[in-house]
């Protein structure tokens, strides 16, 4: 009984995911985690961040990939260590070689990438690897499948592969209490969980038994907005080990550079209500946001305009004034009413100045208004009537 009560019971390894494990600390042996994504997501990153942060706790990490370049993935850990995007490692080999290699001098830990067929792997050659590792002495503290979906169930038939993933799922969740190994996988999500932003179990593809035979449940999501901005939502959509339906929103998730924070979490059910509430306030965002960038572009255009404006009016003597202020401006837009007008400023008085001396020089005199005149000598001769009267 004291040994179940003592707190270090669980040991588990983090997953260098701060809000995940700030919640779940981690997977401890004899556990089965799964990432569920849809394709092109991440899942890659996730596994990746995880075995680098397992072999920087001094664990040793077995990395089994089906579908990615090997060198492809050991970039990844390199940047991860460096800093350094992949496409640049080249670049900067010196420094890399240098970081690499103090890195790996400092774990007590080994981190070994196997790639393994993706169409012909049964869990029966998994374990025959494992054994086969163990005899040349590694004994791996975690093993990380990516992914899960690329193993093969020895009886299924073609076609109806789904149905031997409940078994599949069993037999790797029975190898983590077999082997005394915390194992995590990815797992794909199905059509509709591309876009989606919160990824439940009912969206993941195949087989149900997967969601429910896994200790620990993580999806990702991302909108076509969130992709854009590097963003992603990560759910814990279930948790054996600690509470479960935590939303992180918006979390910063950088596929190149391997880097995945989490922010301001909350529950499932209030992740709805803070989206619904979002549909309803959107139309007027949209709108708000629609008419700023209208006002910008007619404002741009005034200025053009002011510009040109100014550029016409000096003539060759005047010499252009520092610091001048625009003159004044109607500019009318067809859609949308728009009047700006700028303060009179000097290079507009200089014009005024050049009008008014040409029309003082003109020797033409403006008669006066005929209709003047008439009223003048109508009044001179009521003026005379009174009088003589």
């Amino acid at each position: 009984m004291r040994v179940i009560l003592k707190k270090d019971n669980r040991v588990p390894i983090p997953t260098g995911i701060n809000g995940i494990d700030n919640i779940i600390d981690g997977l401890s042996s004899g556990e089965f985690g799964i990432i569920l994504a849809p394709t092109g997501i991440g899942k890659t990153t996730v596994l990746t961040k995880i075995a680098n942060t397992a072999y920087n706790y001094d664990k040793n990490v077995l990395q089994i990939i089906f579908e990615d370049n090997i060198n492809e993935v050991v970039r990844k850990h390199y940047t991860i260590w460096t800093g350094v995007a992949p496409s640049k490692l080249a670049d900067e080999e010196e420094d890399v070689v240098s970081i690499i290699t103090e890195r790996q001098t400092q774990s007590k830990g080994q981190l070994k990438i196997c790639k393994l067929p993706s169409d012909s792997v049964t869990i029966t050659e998994i374990k025959s690897l494992l054994r086969k590792l163990a005899m040349e002495g590694f004994k791996p503290d975690l093993i990380v499948i990516d992914y899960l979906d690329c193993i093969k169930h020895g009886n299924a038939m073609f076609g109806e592969e789904w149905k031997g993933e409940g078994s599949v799922m069993r037999q790797i969740e029975a190898m983590t209490s077999e082997f005394d190994v915390a194992i995590w996988g990815a797992t794909q999500g199905n059509r509709e969980s591309i876009t989606t932003e919160v990824v439940t179990s009912d969206l993941m593809g195949g087989s149900i038994k997967k969601a429910q035979i896994a200790h620990i449940l993580i999806s990702i999501g991302k909108t076509l907005e969130q992709k854009e901005n590097k963003l992603a939502t990560i759910t814990l959509v279930k948790s054996r080990v600690s509470k479960d339906g935590v939303v992180f929103s918006n979390c910063h998730f950088d596929n190149e550079m391997v880097e995945i924070f989490t922010n301001e979490q909350t529950t499932l059910l209030g992740h709805e209500q803070i989206l619904e509430d979002w549909k309803k306030n959107r139309p007027i965002e949209v709108y708000r946001e629609a008419r700023k960038k209208q006002q910008e572009a007619l404002a741009q255009k005034t200025t053009e305009a002011a510009e040109n404006y100014n550029s016409n009016v000096i003539d060759d003597e005047s010499t252009s004034i520092s610091g001048a202020i625009k003159p004044n401006i109607n500019f009318d837009n067809k859609k949308l009413e728009y009047h700006q007008t700028t303060i009179l400023g000097r290079k507009e008085e200089k014009v005024e100045e050049r009008k008014k001396k040409k029309e003082e020089s003109n020797p033409i005199k403006v008669i006066p208004n005929a209709n003047a005149k008439v009223e003048a000598a109508r009044k001179r001769k009521e003026q005379e009537l009174v009088e003589h009267q």
